[in-house]
């Protein structure tokens, strides 16, 4: 079974809802594919957040008083309209109560990195090992946690690279890469696993772009400008 197979069955296998054949081939794949793990693990995460933040919301004040004024009206309903009166009312609640949670997961990690930024952007020294050589950068990230990013050397683009640093991002330390352009400060957060949807951002003159490639999430924070973010994010996977 190769990647693209395996991350189909994905969220079926998460479910229980394969088959003995299909789950003992994506239990092997798997155990031999680092990313396609790192995938099942996000997801994983990421139901149990949505079963914590999603828990019971009541309806609100105005639609309980319309359903039970509605209710006390027809003492003797004609079942068809009040059913569908009911359970359109049943409705708005659980769209409520999903949509809520879930767009508060995916505005967590876009205020996270827009904090973390700005915090580093107020300290003294926003890198941990401070140096333009890739590969310097890579052996300090290699020697604290389990996954390397790629750390391409962009000078000639016009992007210089300040150093590294780690921070934490939903719980997880994650590493840091930092570039400067045009005495801007770019911060580029880069977290294993998949996100559901890719979400950019502005706020407060500040741009958040995101972007997935080979099982890495990378959040870019800056106040430069999005055309000259944009062309960071094409020349990062171009080296």
């Amino acid at each position: 079974m190769n990647c693209s197979a395996a991350r189909q069955l994905i969220d079926a296998y998460m479910d229980s809802e394969l088959d003995s054949s299909h789950a003992i081939q994506i239990e092997a794949h798997l155990s031999e594919c680092p990313a396609c793990k790192r995938i099942l693990e996000s997801r994983q995460e990421l139901s149990k957040a949505i079963k914590v933040a999603a828990a019971y919301m009541p309806a609100p004040a105005s639609l309980q008083v319309h359903i039970r004024r509605q209710t006390n009206i027809r003492r003797r309903p004609r079942f068809g309209l009040l059913s569908t009166g009911l359970a359109f009312g049943v409705g708005i609640v659980l769209v409520v109560a999903i949509w809520r949670p879930w767009n508060s997961l995916q505005n967590r990690v876009i205020n996270e990195v827009l904090t973390q930024h700005q915090r580093s952007e107020a300290a003294p020294n926003d890198v941990q090992v401070s140096s333009p050589d890739t590969a310097k950068i890579q052996t300090w990230f290699s020697s604290k946690i389990s996954y390397t990013p790629h750390v391409p050397d962009l000078h000639k683009e016009g992007f210089t690279l300040k150093g590294g640093r780690l921070d934490v991002i939903g719980g997880h330390t994650v590493p840091v890469l930092v570039y400067t352009h045009d005495h801007h400060t770019i911060d580029i957060f880069i977290a294993p696993g998949e996100p559901d949807k890719i979400a950019d951002a502005d706020r407060d003159g500040l741009h958040v772009r995101s972007w997935y490639d080979c099982g890495l999430s990378y959040w870019a924070v800056s106040n430069d400008t999005p055309d000259d973010m944009a062309t960071l994010n094409q020349k990062y996977f171009m080296h």
